[in-house]
């Protein structure tokens, strides 16, 4: 019995005194003389820290093979997602208090989401849209115009190529992506982060 009321009474002297605790600004924890010896984010760590929720939006020619990895073994003549709505999907996760949509551009299989002439394997070889279609730009616009954070991931490779081809297929790639969707790459493959 004496074990149970110690473990009551421990359980309500720490639920006391949780209650204390103030949540400060990054500013104040920079400028707090006690944590001087403590590390600190950067100010672009602490705001991706604030981002909380993202949504991780992977679509690859997999999924019309019904398989986990592309197999390439879908036609091209049958990849079209004729009721695509990047809104809905902007529309999502905002539902669950995302701030920012993390979106796969291209996977290990290769694929591109985009219009790219560096790669044969990409919907511009598709009917989506007439062969005009790009998933990427329309993804970036619906984020744009609802006010979410827009992020993406590039596979470096292309097994279509001969696997890992950094400095032909990918650099081209997030040249390309850079230039005309106006967005910052970050990362070891992709500049300074």
């Amino acid at each position: 019995m004496l074990r149970y009321l110690t473990i009551v009474l421990t359980l309500v002297f720490i639920s006391c005194n949780s209650g204390n605790k103030q949540k400060i600004t990054l500013q104040e924890a920079i400028n707090d003389p006690e944590a001087a010896h403590l590390a600190r984010p950067s100010q672009a760590q602490y705001e991706y820290q604030e981002r909380e929720r993202i949504m991780f939006v992977h679509l690859s020619p997999a999924t019309w093979q019904g398989v986990e990895w592309d197999r390439e073994t879908t036609p091209l003549k049958d990849i079209n997602p004729k009721q695509l709505d990047t809104d809905q999907w902007v529309k999502a996760a905002k539902s669950f208090g995302a701030k920012t949509i993390l979106y796969v551009a291209k996977h290990v299989g290769g694929f591109c989401w985009w219009q790219t002439k560096t790669s044969e394997y990409s919907i511009k070889n598709t009917p989506y849209k007439g062969g005009k279609g790009d998933v990427l730009n329309e993804l970036i616009e619906s984020c744009k115009k609802n006010g979410l954070q827009m992020g993406i991931y590039i596979y470096p490779g292309d097994q279509k190529k001969g696997g890992s081809t950094t400095s032909r297929i990918l650099l081209p790639q997030q040249k390309i992506i850079k230039l005309r969707y106006k967005l910052i790459l970050t990362g070891k493959s992709g500049g300074p982060g």
